[in-house]
């Protein structure tokens, strides 16, 4: 009799251990999650206003341009009209129109790459994101299972 009662209590008692070792891993695991995701929610808040930025930069750009291209009209008519070195101030509008589209056409690839990378970060937080609810739905299955 006194064996039956020494066993059972051994048992629920290494039972019971077992199950709180399990809610305090399961706990550690949904706190190591939420920090994840905080981190991750963090860098992106980071690269938008990276990106907000190099927006802002681009926008100031292509008004520099637009203003550049304007005075390099109006000298070129102020020199045609004034007929000097009319041949060399055409090659360097054309030189410098050329400059001008290759350095838009760059920035253009660069603005194109950004927004490739954005979405695929975009792609990959919503991947994390899934992956996170499906470890935090099996915690909880798992927590359940043990639990009854």
């Amino acid at each position: 009799m006194r064996l039956r009662k020494f066993l059972k209590t051994t048992f629920e008692r290494g039972k019971r251990n077992a199950e709180t070792m399990l809610r305090h891993l399961f706990k550690w695991a949904d706190e190591c999650l939420v920090e994840e995701v905080e981190d991750i929610k963090s860098l992106i808040s980071g690269m938008n206003k990276d990106i907000s930025e190099f927006r802002l930069n681009v926008a100031l750009l292509e008004k520099e341009i637009e203003v550049m291209k304007t005075e390099s009209e109006g000298k070129g008519e102020e020199c045609m009209s004034q007929g000097r070195c009319l041949r060399n101030v055409r090659h360097l509008f054309k030189w410098a129109d050329e400059c001008l589209v290759e350095e838009v056409e760059d920035i253009k690839s660069l603005i194109s790459g950004m927004n490739k990378d954005i979405s695929e970060f975009r792609l990959n937080v919503v991947r994390l994101e899934k992956e996170i609810e499906v470890m935090k739905t099996e915690s909880e299955g798992k927590g359940e299972e043990c639990v009854s």
